[in-house]
């Protein structure tokens, strides 16, 4: 028993390491174009310029998007770190975001360093995915839901 407790811990943990992780990552990914400008050649430049061309909406319309979405998924972390069941819905509905993005944000051009980036934040965000509804930890988010619902019950009615 001590031992099943000791490893539910170190998921949980992992768990928490990775949410921070990916967090930390979706942050870098978004503002290296803005640092990363100076460090090409013109050529690069002028390549990395076509990105967003052919989008549905305008330039300034897909920033407020990004940053929209960069916002809430900074929320829907701090959620997860606490295992909130809304938490892993949000969560859920950002990576479909995500994944349907492309359709509205036309031509995609990144450097090696934003593409490396955008992988490994893929793999991240699989590993919680898989964590979050197939491992022990998708108990957590039950329980959590589970301990808000009997503390209510339990608060006497006025």
């Amino acid at each position: 028993m001590r031992a099943l407790c000791e490893q539910s811990r170190t998921v949980k943990s992992l768990f928490r390491y990775l949410v921070l992780l990916s967090i930390a990552l979706y942050a870098v990914w978004f503002i290296i174009p803005y640092f990363s400008a100076q460090l090409y050649s013109s050529d690069t430049y002028d390549a990395l310029s076509w990105a967003g061309f052919g989008a549905t909406f305008s330039f300034e319309i897909l920033t407020v998007i990004s940053y929209g979405f960069l916002a809430m998924f900074g929320v829907v972390s701090l959620g997860l770190i606490y295992f909130k069941n809304w938490a892993r819905l949000g969560f859920s509905v950002l990576i479909a975001f995500s994944v349907l993005a492309p359709i509205i944000y036309g031509i995609s051009v990144e450097t090696e360093v934003e593409s490396f980036l955008g992988q490994v934040i893929t793999l991240v965000d699989g590993v919680l995915l898989a964590l979050m509804y197939f491992s022990s930890i998708s108990s957590e988010f039950d329980n959590s839901h589970n301990k808000r619902m009997q503390s209510d019950a339990a608060e006497p009615r006025r």
